[in-house]
Formats: structure tokens, sequence, C-alpha cells
């Protein structure tokens, strides 16, 4: 139970972070639309912060299989991970190779 706890926002967090960056492609330069997307922005960082604490609540738990942790890791790790793909694809925009 504890290891879907982890794993469900965690991957939520990442759907929303990638989700979030192609409707900003394909939506107009609205206000209030960006507005809202970055409300949903904060709130999918939220949840991976929430699911990294309740991986770090999990790794403190004598009973739970190594393997079980490992793949929680795995699937805490996922929203980072999309954090640094957005962020090195926002870097190669901003500055091309010449």
């Amino acid at each position: 139970m504890l290891y879907r706890s982890v794993w469900v926002p965690s991957v939520a967090s990442a759907t929303l972070l990638v989700a979030l960056r192609i409707t900003d492609q394909l939506t107009p330069n609205d206000f209030a639309l960006g507005l809202l997307l970055k409300s949903v922005e904060i709130f999918a960082f939220g949840l991976g912060v929430l699911g990294s604490l309740l991986f770090l609540f999990l790794v403190v738990l004598p009973d739970v299989p190594r393997a079980r942790k490992l793949r929680a890791f795995i699937a805490v790790s996922l929203p980072y991970v999309v954090i640094a793909i957005l962020w090195l694809m926002l870097k190669a925009a901003i500055f091309p190779r010449t």
C-alpha cells in the first residue's frame, strides 16, 4: 500500500509536467491560461515532493523488501528525470548550436 502511495503521486507529477509543456505549446498566449498552467505546474511539483517524502518514509521501514524500495526509488526519480529533460530541451532551444 505504501509503495502505491509513492508510485501514484510521482507518476502523476511526471505526467502533468509533460502535459503542461505540450499544452503550453498548443494554446494561445493568454494571461489567465498562463496563470492556470503555472498553478498546475506548482501542484505537479508538489506531488513530486509528496512522493519523495513518502519514499523517505518507505526507506526507513525495516520490513519492506529491497526490491520494492528500488522500484519506489525509480518511481520517485521519474518526475525529476522529466524536469531535467525539459530543462535540457529549453536550454537547447534558447542557445542553439551554431
